[in-house]
């Protein structure tokens, strides 16, 4: 089933919308050839898309979409190259939209488009605005109290064509079941000049549907829809109603002086049209042979809470568009998670039932060794202020999923230890943030104790061994290190280590723990460090504000309420050669948590609530202007991962 069909790249291509399958089915856009030939699929999300529209320069298209994560419908443009979307309506309209009837500038440099208003504060009736091709500096061009639909700008740019409906009441039919039939009178063939308020009216808006066919209407009696220009600006095209039988697409020329049918029929229905010069394809255009060339072949992780309550993980596309529900077994709820670099092991915290008479210390020392308890100085530990933590913190345990087998393991208990740095008597701990190494053998975390003290320890999943690397040189310090993460290659590790109320971002080897390094020694809060994919950078989080850091309790979950400032958080890049730093966000940006760098190195997502709720954003590996991957206004994002 076939609407909204268009000409694209200089009459070289026609993108169009098609339902495959029953009634219910989404509707997709796809490109074709003229004579029906080489059609590809463009989109594949699980509902409706409509209106496509191919830029001037044959690189994007513009089309509108009804998903239910940004309320309404709003407008999206999709890369040829690339097959990544972009809300273009969330650029500045976070909360949802009414947006429709998109249609480039002839120089592809703006959309012109249909408004009525956002969800909750609805515009009646319908105006027609201008903004960039982008979503930047958006404005109204009609403010008065019809109708406005299908707008096209002219050639020159200078000129609006719409359809405006001016009789009485709704233009839509009572029947609420046909959400698209609508009055066959009072629509008007309007043209408004786009730096004023003056405009023209070339029609008169009959009801010729009540004629017969051997009186049919003349081409201004009637009513007019759908308005193109003639590609030289001196007319207007639409599609009018001249009988109850006769269907036209009729021209009128801008001036009003004459009007003409160019297609006149009595057993078609006419809906749409379009109207080019053919030649040939923009020497800009994406060719059928790179259309998705340049297509990521990374995958977002991504969970958290839903408006609906409760939480849930998905893969997703890497621009955040279709998703992919990760299913979770026994009641499990993942808090974070996090894939192995081929995404085959999935890691995961979750809660679980714990008893405190279980203490089984454990994995138990080979023959011969002898189980050591922790120990710290009681001078320096005087000294050590640890950061509040959730009481139930030793319920937060580590879980691993095999893509491949479907078997879920639990790889941690309130007890895991290193038997060479032992939990102290009736003592338990929680063990969140898991890393896989490069090679899959191993993970790290971060090992909570209820004494306040946090620790990063490794565990070989072939073996079971445990080893706490923050003991390979903490010694009887008192410590809180957390968020590690294997660099590219396997050797070090990065994390950040908490001293009095700053935190920085330190590396060490992951092989014993030792050689630690300072990459930040500075008065901010540094966080949630983030491996470049080719190792010579480390993105993480921080905190540049004045508030007093006490109230911190954990900066990785901020749409918890922890009293977690959600000003004057920074993501910062810095070279572990060199010591260059860039600070990449604005500070219109904050916050910024949890940075995760794309595989392909071009990127970092990370988590913002700057829009009022948790949402994925993403930004240049360069900086740049920081935008969310899509508004979901469904999901909460908390966490993220991608690879």
């Amino acid at each position: 089933e076939y609407s909204w069909s268009e000409w694209a790249m200089n009459g070289t291509k026609i993108v169009y919308t098609a339902r495959k399958g029953d009634e219910g089915a989404p509707e997709a856009i796809y490109l074709m050839n003229p004579d029906g030939s080489g059609r590809q699929q463009l989109t594949t999300n699980a509902w409706r898309n409509g209106q496509p529209k191919v830029s001037p320069d044959g690189r994007t298209v513009l089309f509108t979409s009804f998903w239910n994560e940004y309320e309404k419908v709003g407008l999206y443009s999709i890369d040829l190259s690339t097959l990544e979307v972009t809300n273009i309506s969330a650029e500045q309209s976070t909360v949802g939209g009414f947006d429709s009837d998109p249609r480039f500038s002839p120089d592809g440099r703006q959309i012109v488009f249909a408004n009525s208003g956002v969800p909750g504060i609805p515009t009646q009736p319908t105006r027609v605005g201008l903004m960039n091709a982008d979503g930047t500096d958006r404005r109204l061009l009609t403010h008065d109290s019809y109708y406005n639909t299908d707008p096209a700008l002219s050639p020159d740019g200078r000129t609006v064509a719409i359809a405006s409906y001016r009789g009485k009441g709704h233009p839509r039919l009572t029947d609420e079941s046909r959400d698209y039939l609508v009055k066959l009178q009072d629509w008007m063939l309007v043209l408004r000049d786009t730096h004023s308020d003056k405009e023209t009216v070339l029609n008169q808006g009959k009801a010729c549907f009540e004629r017969a066919p051997q009186v049919p209407c003349t081409p201004l009696e009637g009513p007019a829809f759908v308005p193109v220009w003639t590609p030289d600006g001196s007319a207007v095209g639409y599609v009018s109603v001249l009988s109850s039988k006769t269907v036209c697409i009729c021209v009128a020329r801008a001036d009003g002086s004459e009007s003409t049918k160019l297609v006149s029929s009595d057993d078609l229905a006419i809906t749409w049209f379009d109207w080019i010069v053919p030649g040939s394809s923009p020497a800009t255009a994406v060719h059928d042979r790179d259309i998705g060339a340049y297509a990521r072949n990374s995958h977002l992780l991504v969970g958290g809470g839903g408006s609906k309550g409760g939480l849930a993980i998905a893969m997703t596309s890497p621009d955040r568009w279709t998703t992919t529900p990760v299913p979770m077994p026994n009641g499990l709820v993942p808090l974070t998670a996090r894939w192995s670099a081929d995404r085959r092991y999935l890691g995961f915290v979750a809660k679980v039932p714990v008893d405190p008479n279980g203490f089984d210390p454990g994995p138990k020392p080979p023959p011969g060794a002898k189980r050591e308890v922790h120990f710290t100085l009681d001078e320096l530990s005087l000294l050590f202020v640890p950061p509040a933590q959730a009481d139930d913190r030793a319920a937060e345990q580590l879980f691993v999923a095999d893509s491949t087998t479907g078997q879920i393991r639990q790889v941690t208990m309130p007890w895991t230890e290193d038997y060479r740095d032992g939990l102290r008597d009736g003592e338990l701990r929680g063990n969140v943030d898991i890393d896989f190494s490069p090679d899959n053998h191993s993970v790290v975390f971060t090992n909570t104790s209820d004494q306040g003290e946090s620790f990063i320890v490794r565990m070989n999943l072939d073996t079971g061994d445990v080893l706490n690397l923050t003991n390979g040189t903490s010694g009887a310090v008192s410590v809180v290190d957390a968020n590690p993460r294997y660099s590219p290659d396997g050797s070090r590790i990065a994390f950040n280590s908490t001293v009095g109320f700053n935190s920085d971002i330190y590396t060490m080897r992951s092989d014993d723990g030792r050689d630690v390094r300072n990459l930040t020694d500075d008065d901010y809060f540094d966080t949630s460090p983030a491996w470049s994919p080719d190792g010579q950078w480390v993105v993480y989080s921080s905190y540049r504000g004045h508030d007093n850091l006490k109230a911190l309790r954990d900066e990785t979950t901020p749409a918890d309420d922890h009293g977690i400032p959600l000003t004057d958080w920074y993501l910062v890049k810095l070279n572990v050669r060199t010591g260059e730093r860039q600070v990449l966000t604005a500070p219109g940006d904050s916050p910024a948590f949890n940075p995760v760098w794309a595989p392909e190195g071009d990127r970092i997502a990370f988590i913002s609530t700057k829009d009022g709720q948790p949402d994925v954003f993403v930004i240049g590996a360069d900086g740049g202007k920081a935008r969310p991957m899509q508004v979901t206004r469904l999901t909460h994002e908390t966490f993220l991962d991608w690879r």
